[in-house]
């Protein structure tokens, strides 16, 4: 098909962005307030400012003052104030890189803006239908610049713009905490200087200090303004990093653009550097570093050379069935593996301690970030083995085949499926655990965790070292046979130095503990102090007690004021030792 030649030559025009349109971008940049008077002082830095005071008020009016160069003609306004998005030239701007920061106060308050010979005043909730400002010229001139302005709203303004809270995201401190400039608010100052603070380490980059803690986040601040907190899984590493030189971040300033940012990619490297120094140090891993370290390992581009794969394969942080952490070294040496299924555990410590294959547990998953299936743990035991030069042929066997053969031993009840009674008794167990152990092995420390399980045969059993788990049909036969029988079954369980479950011998060792922990004085008492725990238990549930527990309730509720005494104030003392906490 023929085209028509055109009558006039292609004239050349520009897009143009309508007034409402930018309108929108101020409001949608707009993150906090908080966030809006980072900018505002980032802006400051940006004029040359040697001081930044901000002085707010419990009304919403506040006043940002500014010692830098300001606006010195029409021309900049027109050009810095007027326009939004002007490009910036390299070097020109300690922070600025896009240059519509300063709207974002302008959703949260109505400003006066004063620099120079000139005035802008800006009220966007009262120009609704229109956007713009009001240029007032004056004779005298103003040094520097200031920023009043009335905020729409002044709900946790005080709390934000006031707090001395380095920690929080929310408090203006915690935003402009390593600003090379000093900025004071009230009357007291906010910052200080990174120059001046103590780091672990430094470059021509940035300043660092690092932390192991396991909640620690790691907080990136772009030449002193906070723009991310990372989490510490990520580098396996906590702390703090200030740049020296200008991150590449986004928009909304609240994230680095890794892959575009060469400052960045940098210090990333000095961050994994320091992990790597801190695995040569280091026998035990945080959980943060432990998660960072499976990443990089099943990653490709993790390189691990043969000095740093024989740190790792020392290290422990690879968690067993019985919740201890192991060296790679030790747990995937086998030659024979299966993936625990998270409820029968007596199985999966029977399999792991005859040596019927290695115990993979669910939570060595999570550190891979893998479901906890038969299919993941194949793939992510193979490219441990093979990242850490762990030889030999490994064998999968499934889990469910152990659960089907090994049918003596017994499987664990989750505590959300007993019944508000059974939960009752459970958290008595608890309660007198630690004095019950201490009467069986004349030492504190010795108790070990209470679990609620499910047997044929079994009143409760244990492995020996650190658990005891009660059947649950026991809890309930508190009813009619009395928390004295318990106890003598937790004691049972404790005199059992080795797993009771199955087949198993009283050796004489077995039999003195036992004597010894129901023969002490403290044992009598506990069954007091685990009966009044049950009897509040059930009036707090509204639960009607045995017969048996209510004859006794009856009858010592009877003869209370009836005892005899010496002392004519023994009521009085009675109810002060039935209401004493001991």
């Amino acid at each position: 098909m023929l085209q028509s030649l055109p009558t006039t030559p292609a004239e050349r025009r520009g897009f143009a962005v309508h007034p409402s349109i930018i309108k929108t971008l101020i409001h949608e940049q707009a993150g906090s307030v908080v966030k809006a008077m980072a900018e505002l002082i980032m802006n400051a830095v940006d004029a040359g400012a040697s001081r930044i005071d901000l002085q707010v008020e419990e009304d919403g009016q506040f006043v940002l003052r500014d010692d830098g160069h300001g606006f010195d003609s029409r021309e900049e306004i027109e050009q810095f104030f007027e326009t939004f998005g002007t490009p910036h030239q390299d070097g020109d701007a300690h922070y600025g890189q896009f240059r519509i920061g300063r709207g974002q106060i302008m959703s949260y308050a109505r400003t006066c803006w004063r620099s120079g010979h000139w005035e802008m005043r800006v009220d966007l909730e009262a120009d609704a239908n229109n956007f713009g400002y009001d240029l007032i010229e004056h004779t005298q001139t103003h040094t520097g610049c200031e920023i009043s302005g009335t905020f729409y709203q002044t709900r946790f303004l005080e709390r934000q713009l006031l707090s001395m809270d380095s920690w929080s995201d929310m408090s203006l401190q915690s935003q402009v905490l390593y600003v090379p400039v000093p900025i004071w608010v009230n009357g007291r100052q906010i910052n200080q200087a990174p120059s001046e603070q103590q780091w672990d380490a430094e470059d021509d980059v940035a300043y660092y200090r690092f932390n192991r803690d396991r909640f620690a986040t790691l907080d990136v601040y772009n030449r002193g303004v906070l723009v991310e907190r990372i989490r510490g899984e990520r580098y396996g590493i906590g702390g703090v990093v200030v740049s020296k030189a200008q991150l590449a971040v986004n928009l909304a300033r609240n994230a680095v653009r890794h892959h575009h940012c060469t400052t960045w990619q940098r210090i990333e490297t000095a961050i994994r550097q320091r992990f790597a120094l801190q695995l040569s140090r280091v026998k035990k891993l945080t959980d943060a570093a432990a998660v960072k370290l499976v990443q990089d390992l099943i990653g490709e581009e993790y390189l691990v050379d043969y000095q740093l794969r024989m740190q790792i394969r020392e290290l422990r942080f690879l968690p067993d069935v019985h919740g201890e952490l192991q060296t790679p070294g030790k747990l995937l040496a086998g030659n024979r593996f299966t993936l625990f299924d998270g409820l029968h555990m007596g199985i999966a410590e029977r399999v792991q301690r005859e040596g019927l294959a290695t115990v993979i547990t669910p939570d060595i998953m999570a550190l891979a970030r893998q479901e906890a299936t038969d299919e993941n743990a194949v793939l992510l035991l193979k490219r441990l083995r093979e990242r850490l030069g762990i030889d030999g042929g490994a064998k999968f066997i499934p889990f469910r085949r152990f659960v089907h053969d090994l049918n003596d031993t017994v499987d664990m009840v989750p505590e959300h499926d007993l019944t508000p009674e059974e939960k009752l008794v459970l958290q008595c167990l608890r309660y007198v655990n630690e004095r019950v152990a201490y009467c069986c092995y004349k030492t504190w420390g010795q108790q070990r965790q209470i679990k609620v399980g499910k047997a044929d045969h079994l009143r409760a059993w244990t492995d020996g070292t650190s658990y005891i788990m009660f059947e649950k049909d026991t809890l309930s036969a508190i009813r009619t046979h009395g928390t004295g029988w318990l106890l003598q079954i937790l004691a049972h369980e404790y005199a059992h130095q080795e797993r009771s479950a199955g087949e198993h011998q009283h050796d004489f060792d077995f039999y003195h503990r036992y004597h010894e922990a129901t023969l002490h004085p403290e044992f009598g008492l506990v069954a007091d102090m685990m009966f009044r725990r049950y009897i509040t238990g059930l009036a707090k549930l509204a639960i009607v007690p045995s017969k048996e527990h209510g004859r006794h309730l009856r009858a010592l509720v009877r003869q209370a004021g009836s005892l005899k005494t010496r002392r004519q104030d023994y009521p009085n003392l009675l109810i002060a030792a039935a209401e004493s906490p001991s």
